[in-house]
This record gives C-alpha cells, structure tokens and sequence, in this order.
C-alpha cells in the first residue's frame, strides 16, 4: 500500500480443515497447568491443587481456545465473597461468543440485600451481552435471587452450545436454580473463557473454578458432556456421562456406598472414622491398623 494508507482486516466465522476432518477436540484441564489453548487476557490465573483461580482489578479474564462448533462446559465456580457488600456484587462465570460484534457472560452474581435490619448474601444467574466498542451491557435473562447458603459453597455452571442455543444452568442443591434455556444468534459463536468481576472498580475480583470441563465436536456434530452433582456440604452425589456413578453418605460425611455401571461398593468404618473394609461386587475386603 501507497507510504501513510494503512489497511484493516477483520476476519469472523473462521473455519480451518485440514483434508476433509475438521479440528475439534477436548480442551482439557490437567489440574496442574492453565487449560490448553488458553490465553490471559488480563487479571492474574494460576492453578493450585487442580483449582483454577482468577483474579484482578475490577476484573479478569482468561481466553480459551475459539471454537464456532457445539460445545459442551461444566464448571465448579465459587465467587470470592470477601469484598461483597451493599453496594458491591462479586460475579465469576464464563464468557462465550467473543466476536468483532460483542460477546455474551454468564455469570453466578452474588450480593448482599437488606431485609429489614439484617443484610442477606444472595446470588443469581444472570447473562449479559455486552456489545462492542462501547456499548452499556444488557440483560438478557435472569434467575430470581435466592439465598446464597453458606460463603463457602461452591456452584456448578453448567453450558450446552447447539445450533442457535444456548442451555444453561446453575447445579444449586439447596434450592433450585430453574434451568435458563436462551435462544441466541449465529453471532453466539466464538471465543470462549472464564471471567471475573465486581462492580467495585477499584476492588480485587477473585474467584475459583473447579471441576472444568469443555469438548467441542466437528461442526454439524453433537457433543457429550460429564457434569457432576453435589449436596449442601460439597459431597459428591453423582457423575452421569458416558458412565454413571452415585454416592451416598452417612450422617458424619463418610462415603457409604457407590454404584458406578451397577457395580456396587459398600464401605465400613472404625469408631475413629478409619475405613475398615469395602465390598466390591459382593467382594469383601477388609483393612486394619497397626497399634488400633
């Protein structure tokens, strides 16, 4: 181009083939590194134990790899509500369809409301367009506001991308989310990433994602996905996929029986809370301790 004429290209709907298969794929989450194909956009991420953790003034963001074919996410998101007062929100959640056009967040948003005298932590589910270059967020569904539980419970989130549809829902089990079904436009499909805020602009945003999860397919394809289910203390209830595994619990926390496939396992425990013995399919075995 003539010295002083710049030029500007913008490139949306991006699809590479290599002969006649398409790149698609799982983009996993080993527990000790960053997800594969991720990218800090801004905010500070690390990973600890196999939690992934975010944080930032006022916000961050981590880029995943751009994918425009049905994906399936799950993940265990758990605001930071240290900074969460009246005047303050704390949302951690996951951005999607990042183009030239804007880009879509879904996010648990947690608040603190006064009734009466007393301040009340509670949450919603809530998914913002935010158009690009500058425009004011939308609201384009919500949840009502439910109690939040305790300050350390964590929330599984839970997205579905097929055709022009978006399923999302939030795996609340003291007291239901409803299930937020959005119908969206071809310009949903993008660039994908988990993302945190507060509406505090001079505030730390933090937040920790865990049990994540997100398989894309060949485009025209479906995907299928793992999800998890939890009680009111965290304990595993359920892993329903390719394979199926319950759990149950006694009244102190310790794991008393699991099925996985129709395999039953029973467990047994000392005075001490020491597991002692586990039947597998009908087969004992037993366990002891020295000096018990």
């Amino acid at each position: 181009t003539p010295a002083g004429i710049s030029v500007v290209s913008l490139f949306d709907e991006f699809t590479y083939t290599i002969g006649s298969s398409t790149e698609s794929g799982h983009y996993a989450f080993d527990g000790s590194s960053l997800p594969s194909g991720s990218e800090v956009d801004s905010g500070t991420w690390a990973v600890d134990e196999g939690v992934l953790t975010g944080e930032g003034t006022s916000a961050g963001y981590l880029k995943l790899a751009p994918t425009h074919t049905p994906w399936f996410l799950q993940v265990k998101v758990k605001p930071d509500l240290s900074g969460v007062t009246t005047y303050a929100d704390s949302t951690a959640g996951v951005v999607f369809g990042e183009n030239t056009a804007g880009r879509y967040f879904l996010g648990l948003r947690a608040i603190k409301v006064t009734e009466g005298e007393a301040e009340v932590l509670k949450k919603r589910l809530r998914l913002y367009y935010l158009p690009y270059p500058s425009g004011p967020p939308q609201i384009k569904a919500e949840t009502p506001l439910v109690a939040y539980g305790t300050e350390t419970d964590p929330q599984i989130l839970t997205l579905r991308f097929e055709g022009d549809t978006l399923q999302a829902k939030i795996g609340e089990i003291c007291g239901d989310f409803p299930d937020l079904i959005v119908p969206l436009t071809n310009g949903a499909k993008g660039r994908t990433g988990l993302h945190v805020q507060t509406d505090y602009p001079t505030g730390t945003a933090s937040a920790e994602f865990d049990d994540f999860i997100w398989k894309t397919s060949e485009v025209g394809g479906s995907v299928e996905g793992r999800a998890y289910a939890y009680n009111c203390m965290n304990q595993l209830l359920a892993i329903t996929g390719a394979e199926t595994t319950s759990f149950e619990y006694d009244d102190v926390g310790l794991m008393r029986r699991r099925v996985k496939d129709s395999v039953e396992s029973l467990f047994s425990y000392d005075r001490l809370n020491r597991q002692t013995g586990v039947s597998i399919g009908g087969e004992p075995n037993s366990y002891s301790y020295y000096g018990a």
